[in-house]
């Protein structure tokens, strides 16, 4: 080829390079038909002007859509090494302004200048990405992950949710795991966990001193409430995934929750041995000295204000029994030196005189009785040498019994009925039932010890409306009247009898006029101040008044309490004496000699105490002139008084001077 040749087809590349060839191919108008072999000879040459093919790493640029060239990837064409073969003058040639275009694309020309995309097809010349193998093992590995987190996600959720105990969990020998509370609980007690578990040590201290304690309690031993909290928070400590850890692992182990290490629990120690400490000081303090009186001794703890208790040196003892499991032990007192007592100011204060046992009023209390006391002082010093350390000594007294124990009156005092009566007081008015009831009440309990009296005014008092008692029918001089208090004469009059029936010594008075509540010869009016009911103990014991009221049947019942020594027993009987009939005349009236004053005309009755022994032989009869009383009659009509005016001696009955209908 002639350089004109070169000249021109190195002119055509240029254009070519610079966009004014059509990227369609090369145009066969402008070459002649002689050139186009010499043209291909040319472009067909790789050495000198080759331009690298497209790499698939090309890139088209955003702003322009150039297409970009890796470097490290271009199949560059290095410059001739020859400077000669180009004239100064000539253009260099970029190598990234040409590449090779793809093959199978439809262009004529095998260049195409950057600069004309008319028709380029971005999709067809992107570069393309090279194949990743990888990526689906990877994908399969990460569902795989992401399915076996999804598991342990949802078991570690329900085995968090569950209430029931873990596998494998034990209680010694019984199995508990996947029971739930209540099923464990119902186990553990069918297993009689608590019985077969319970034990004791037992403390055993001088001066018979004894105490125990629990091992359980101690903290040595699991109860079957304790296993079962025990069995239920094994394994819940911590987060989910560790709770879930725990869970797997209690499938494949077993766990017992008894088998572990206990703790003494020190302060139930030291609160159960201060207990026991204080009990021993207490019973030497009281066991120092004392009169066995039953045995006739005295008796004298040899070192008992003087020895104590070592406190820490139990403990360890009982701590150690406790580590061993053992049941009992006994703590024993060393060699100490003690000082015998002052046994001579030890007589002066347990000497004492005989004296019966009595009972107490006041406090309603028996008082025991006193045994005279006395023992030889040099024989209780030489007794008391020859003794060992907390051991008794006993000294011989010289005891004189009481003739009255206290155990005698606990077994006699208010033992028997020694006097019981019963009057009806039916058809009486309300306001006189309410005063029978108030009197009732107020002499019930009465006590009288031996040789006391009784006083009924004294015990009622006043009758007034501030006591409660209330207007009921009384007789005044023979009139039917209103007044405080009527009806309780059948108070007075039942305690009579009911005395009298006890053989105790009386004083009474019977009403104007009969009453038809009792027999007559058997009532005791009552008036304040003047008239009053009276009766003494003269038995050796104390007696008791108990008085009660039957409102249902209307009936008041008094009973004499005491002791009957001999079962003797007294009847009364009451009978019609003779009538009576008295005129009172005025006294030294020589103008008025047959003139009376007053006239009273009315019966005798007799009544009298028959005595019996406890076999029904009459002893003796008891009665006085009291016992003849005299009753004025309802019906006599009395004549008028024919003396001159005098005033009437009074004759009052008193508001409790009234028979049953109106008192």
């Amino acid at each position: 080829m002639s350089k004109e040749n070169e000249h021109d087809l190195e002119s055509i590349l240029r254009e070519f390079s610079s966009g004014e060839v059509a990227p369609s191919g090369r145009d066969d108008t402008i070459m002649p038909d002689d050139e186009k072999s010499d043209t291909d000879a040319v472009l067909s040459q790789p050495d000198k002007y080759a331009v690298p093919a497209p790499d698939p790493e090309i890139a088209l640029d955003a702003k322009d859509d150039t297409p970009v060239y890796a470097p490290d990837v271009l199949n560059r064409t290095s410059a001739p090494e020859d400077p000669e073969e180009h004239s100064d003058d000539e253009e260099d040639y970029d190598d990234e302004d040409y590449y090779e275009e793809p093959e199978g694309k439809g262009s004529a020309s095998p260049y195409r200048s950057r600069n004309n995309y008319d028709d380029y097809d971005e999709a067809e010349y992107a570069p393309r990405k090279p194949k990743r193998k990888w990526v689906l093992p990877l994908c399969i590995f990460l569902f795989i992950v992401l399915l076996v987190a999804g598991g342990v996600f949802y078991l570690a959720y329900n085995v968090n949710k569950t209430d029931k105990i873990f596998p494998n969990v034990y209680a010694g020998s019984i199995k508990l795991g996947g029971l739930t509370r209540q099923e464990a609980a119902d186990l553990l007690e069918a297993c009689d966990w608590d019985r077969s578990n319970s034990g004791a040590l037992e403390v055993r201290l001088p001066l018979d001193v004894t105490t125990s304690i629990d091992y359980t309690v101690a903290g040595l031993r699991m109860t079957a409430l304790s296993v079962l909290n025990e069995a239920e928070a094994y394994g819940r400590e911590g987060n989910m995934f560790e709770v879930f850890y725990t869970y797997v692992n209690s499938m494949i182990m077993t766990v017992d929750v008894a088998d572990r290490t206990l703790e003494v629990n020190e302060e139930y120690v030291d609160q159960i041995l201060d207990q026991a400490i204080a009990a021993f000081d207490e019973k030497a303090a009281e066991s120092a000295y004392g009169v066995d009186r039953e045995h006739e001794q005295f008796v004298v703890l040899k070192g008992a204000t003087e020895i104590k208790i070592n406190k820490p040196a139990l403990k360890e003892k009982v701590l150690k029994a406790l580590s061993n499991n053992e049941e009992a032990i006994m703590y024993q007192i060393g060699d100490v030196e003690l000082t015998m007592p002052d046994f001579a100011k030890v007589r002066e204060e347990v000497y004492s005189e005989p004296s019966d046992a009595y009972y107490d009023k006041e406090t309603d209390m028996i008082i025991d009785e006193i045994i005279g006391v006395d023992f030889d002082v040099e024989a209780a010093e030489k007794i008391w040498k020859d003794a060992d350390p907390l051991t008794y000594v006993y000294v011989p007294i010289k005891a004189t019994y009481a003739e009255v124990t206290g155990k005698q009156l606990r077994e006699t005092l208010f033992r028997d009925v020694l006097g019981e009566f019963t009057t009806s007081f039916k058809g009486s008015i309300a306001n006189r039932c309410s005063n029978i009831n108030l009197a009732v009440s107020t002499i019930d309990g009465t006590i009288l010890l031996p040789g006391e009296t009784f006083s009924y005014n004294q015990t009622l008092g006043e009758r007034t409306e501030e006591k409660g008692y209330l207007m009921a029918g009384a007789y005044d001089n023979g009139t039917v009247t209103e007044a405080i208090g009527g009806g309780i004469c059948q108070v007075s009059s039942t305690l009579c009898t009911a005395v009298r029936l006890a053989n105790l010594a009386y004083n009474r008075a019977n009403h104007q006029f009969r009453v038809n509540y009792m027999d007559a010869g058997l009532d005791a009016t009552v008036d304040w101040p003047n008239r009053d009911f009276t009766f003494t103990n003269t038995r050796d014991y104390p007696v008791k008044i108990h008085a009660f009221c039957d409102n249902d049947e209307k009936t008041v019942t008094i009973q004499i309490i005491g002791t009957d020594v001999d079962g003797s027993y007294v009847e009364i009987e009451n009978t019609y004496y003779s009538a009576f009939t008295h005129v009172q005349y005025y006294p030294n009236d020589k103008d008025h000699c047959d003139a009376y004053l007053n006239t009273w005309i009315g019966d005798i009755y007799k009544s009298v105490g028959k005595h019996y022994d406890k076999d029904g032989n009459l002893l003796d009869i008891i009665y006085t002139n009291q016992d003849y009383c005299m009753y004025l009659r309802h019906d006599v009509v009395y004549p008028e008084d024919t003396g001159p005016e005098h005033p009437a001696e009074e004759e009052t009955a008193g508001a409790e001077d009234t028979p049953q209908t109106y008192g």
